[in-house]
């Protein structure tokens, strides 16, 4: 940063210090007629000062708003990423009821480094004027502790209240949080948390998302053509991108929207942060590039580019900004105009914004500058085609060495000025290799449309990521697959990869042995295993389910080891927690049907293996040692302990030092102290220990003190061992089927018995006594039935884990063949507990393992054609 601006940012914060805390006397410059919308927030010089200690906290302090004659309870902290880092703080507010608007929360954006504080409210407000489902913003005029702060732009949450005003069904909404929001799947399974940010907690959501991510990457033209209307809503994401263009929008094309699931399935898009706009970049700097057509982030838009293959849809997209620049074009300019009439009153007085009053004033003559020169370079605009590879070989795609020359053959559909194929080494470095079309270079015949070159990665770093990338004139890039390779790239998305390998994986070395589904969890996987006397990776292999686009590319896994079982599933987490000192991998989050054939393949598509799906089993966890057994997210407003949840042992007695619990985000983390519990005991782990206490001053067995809560729409509580191993957890919503009298009411969410599995929505209800029951048994407890419908051939094993004897509970209610039998987690069989006819009714086997060596054992029950599993852990 140049010493200039050093300087006028140190100047900057001295002045917020000196206002904020009153290091020196301060006229009341408000005392003059404001005409924005006034909201006066007085907080604890002590929370300011905790705020300024670390401005990345997430921790909100007690405050209250005055909007209006009315007085609001709320909590503050600061949000944004440049919001917080400016001398003008923007800031996150939280209403104990509701607050103006009826809104639980708000957003108010310092929008500092725009001159103008208008573009973002331009760039929503245009949205909405073409149709968009887009939150409402205004401007108002905000005071802290008696001093006025500026004008802000109040912006609406994006969540499910959001939703409730609209009368939407509540579903969920995702917010884009990096440029890799190019919908294509990511290779590592958790990165598509880093991506794609859930802002309201529904079943099956990620899931819902990974399907749709697979299908934008990998259909061909004719499944894309014929599910698109499915998935999403093509006019639109049209719309959303023609608007985003339109105005040169560079943050919201990769990043900076939300994703809404409608009722119907599709998808829409939701604009968020649009600042970077009308000719600003992204540090808030006017760069006037309205002289160019290209905004280069949308070559590498994969759903965009996608849809306008269709000529249809390339013809809809130019209409909307032939609309935007003609018919509706006075709209945009008078906006501009109406919105600085608004404004500049109160904006003259803000001493805490960005510019001087004379570049305020001129920014407006900027915008609409920018505007009238955006309007003729779109004037019959033609800028738009897209070209793919339509298929392409890889002469070795396993190597010996760097050193070996890679010979690369492609096929485009029609001419073009230039064509790539570039590769992405193990570090992210790039390199590309221009293909020709010359009879030369590898190449056979002249002007065939076959472009090929010989290449050498040599100066590189296995394994190589690889995609291509054509450029129908100079200034126009069309990458395959759609979304790029390289991009802002520090997350690496699905490409196809090169690998060194002297041994590579060859056909019929690895079985696709079996198909398993949990109901409860939504969860599934099936098994590969390696079935040769040596080594073998998969890493960069594909698992396919038929041939189309229901698909999985492996990221870097360890190589397989004779009669290893790799387990493939959707949720990756889940799976590892049942399976520890497993490989598991993700996300496939296509289930397979009975009938299906599953393939896996290398990279490029040679068959390794395939396996028709005859019988999917039916598993779940049984219920462990260790049970989350009550939850209190969201307190009463006249009875708040904040957040607490309890677990309960069941069997023996554990030691839990070093063990946490944390939610959703991985950041959010508590580690428990050297802390021992009993069978039949109980442990609360409280958010705030103190204020816990002063609530419950007779609960004596509690730890804790974290510095995140539960989030009141739906959330995850984890519960890990020391090891890090996924002990637990339940991922609970505020809304039915979940008893909707724990989310504010002054109720807890209560396991009705120990006994069952907490990953069952339906064997939770709200706690029949006010406030719930930590630290003793919960008040909905049904110990002396704690069957109920849904335990129909469930399996109890008990103890488990167990010692050479454990005991195998299971019930039938339809009479019949049945079959009880014992297999190792690479799908060997072991034991056979029954086998023949049993009666209606519940039924007790016992399992003595005394021969059997340490390990985890899956029990798999067959009752005529129904199959359950559960997993067992033996111990000696």
């Amino acid at each position: 940063m140049p010493i200039e601006q050093r300087i006028l940012r140190i100047a900057l914060h001295a002045i917020v210090f000196s206002v904020l805390f009153g290091v020196v006397p301060v006229d009341v410059i408000y005392s003059q007629d404001l005409t924005l919308p006034i909201y006066d927030i007085t907080i604890d010089s002590v929370h300011i000062d905790s705020l300024e200690n670390d401005i990345w906290s997430s921790v909100t302090y007690p405050a209250k708003l005055k909007y209006e004659n009315e007085e609001y309870e709320c909590q503050v902290r600061y949000r944004g990423n440049s919001g917080r880092i400016s001398p003008k703080r923007s800031w996150k507010v939280f209403f104990a009821n509701t607050g103006p608007l009826g809104r639980e929360q708000t957003n108010l954006n310092s929008e500092y480094r725009d001159r103008s504080i208008s573009r973002n409210h331009l760039g929503l407000e245009i949205s909405r004027r073409c149709g968009l489902l887009t939150p409402e913003s205004r401007f108002i005029s905000l005071i802290i502790n008696g001093i006025y702060s500026g004008v802000y732009h109040e912006v609406e949450q994006v969540d499910r209240n959001f939703l409730k005003r609209r009368n939407l069904p509540d579903r969920e909404i995702f917010k884009i949080l990096n440029h890799c929001g190019r919908f294509a799947p990511s290779l590592r399974s958790e990165d598509i948390l880093k991506i794609y940010e859930l802002s309201n907690f529904c079943h099956g959501a990620y899931d819902r998302l990974g399907k749709r991510l697979s299908f934008v990457q990998n259909s061909d033209s004719g499944s894309f053509e014929e599910w698109i209307d499915e998935y999403f809503d093509p006019t639109d994401v049209l719309t959303y991108f023609a608007v985003q263009y339109f105005i040169r929008n560079e943050d919201g094309i990769t990043k900076n929207f939300f994703l809404y699931h409608e009722e119907g399935g599709q998808y829409v898009f939701i604009p968020w942060d649009i600042d970077c706009s009308f000719g600003n970049n992204a540090w808030g700097d006017f760069i006037a590039p309205s002289d160019t057509k290209c905004l280069f982030p949308m070559h590498f838009q994969g759903l965009f580019q996608r849809l306008i293959r269709n000529p249809e849809r390339l013809n809809e997209f130019l209409g909307i900004i032939d609309d935007l620049a003609s018919e509706k074009f006075d709209m945009v300019t008078q906006l501009v105009d109406e919105t600085y009439d608004q404004i500049q009153h109160d904006a003259h007085i803000d001493t805490f914004k960005r510019s001087s009053n004379v570049i305020f004033d001129q920014e407006r003559h900027q915008i609409i500058s920018f505007l009238e020169q955006r309007r003729e370079v779109l004037s019959n605009i033609d800028w738009f085609k897209r070209i793919d590879i339509d298929q392409w070989t890889i002469s070795n795609e396993y190597i010996s060495e760097v050193s070996d020359i890679i010979r690369v053959e492609a096929t485009a559909g029609e001419k073009v000025a230039n064509a790539y194929v570039y590769f992405l080494d193990n570090s992210q470095e790039y390199v590309a290799f221009k293909l020709w079309d010359d009879g030369s270079h590898g190449d056979v015949i002249a002007g065939d449309l076959n472009y090929s070159s010989e290449c050498s990665l040599e100066e590189y770093n296995s394994p190589f990521h690889y995609g291509f990338l054509v450029k129908p004139n100079p200034f126009l890039f069309c990458p395959t697959p759609p979304a790029g390779g390289w991009l802002f790239s520090n997350i690496p998305l699905s490409l196809p990869m090169i690998r060194i390998d002297e041994n590579p994986p060859q056909a019929n070395e690895i079985e696709i042995r079996s198909f398993h589904y949990d109901s409860t969890t939504d969860s599934h996987y099936l098994t590969l295993v390696n079935s040769v006397d040596r080594e073998v990776n998969l890493s960069g292999c594909v698992v396919r389910i038929g041939h189309d686009f229901r698909m999985l590319r492996l990221g870097e896994i360890p190589a397989l080891k004779p009669n290893d079982t790799l387990f493939v599933t959707n949720h990756c987490e889940l799976v590892s927690g049942m399976l520890p000192e497993k490989t598991v991998t993700g996300n496939l989050y296509f289930k397979p049907s009975v009938s299906d054939t599953v393939y896996l393949e290398t990279s490029s598509g040679r068959v390794l293996s395939s396996k028709i799906v005859s019988i999917i089993e039916e598993y779940f966890e049984p219920v462990g040692q260790i049970v989350i057994n009550e939850i209190n997210y969201n307190s009463s407003n006249d009875f708040n302990p904040r957040d607490w949840i309890e677990i309960y042992c069941r069997i023996d007695s554990l030691n839990l030092n070093n063990w946490t619990v944390s939610d959703s985000r991985a950041e959010h983390s508590f580690q428990f102290p050297n802390q021992t519990l009993s069978a039949g005991e109980y442990l609360v782990i409280a958010r705030d220990l103190v204020t816990f206490s002063n609530h419950f001053p007779n609960v004596k067995n509690v730890i804790g003190g974290f510095d995140f809560g539960f989030s009141g729409r739906g959330d995850d509580v984890k519960l890990y061992d020391s090891c890090g191993v996924l002990v637990d957890v339940v991922s609970y919503d505020d809304k039915n089927p979940w008893p909707e009298e724990a989310d504010g009411e002054g109720y807890t969410l209560e396991l009705i018995s120990p006994l069952l599995p907490n990953n069952n929505q339906m064997n939770w209800l709200a706690s029949s006594i006010l406030y719930g029951t930590p630290g003793k048994v919960n008040s909905v407890c049904k110990e002396d039935n704690p069957g109920n419908e849904d335990v129909t051939n469930f399996i109890s094993i008990f103890p488990n884990p167990f010692n050479y004897i454990t005991y195998l509970t299971y019930e039938i209610q339809e009479a019949g063949l049945v079959s009880l039998k014992v297999y190792d987690l690479n799908g060997r069989y072991v034991d056979t507990l029954f086998e023949g006819k049993q009666p209606i009714g519940r039924h007790i086997q016992i399992w003595n393992a005394v021969a059997l060596p340490s390990g985890f054992y899956i029990v798999r029950l067959t009752i005529n054609t129904i199959v359950k599993a559960s997993k067992a852990l033996l111990i000696k």
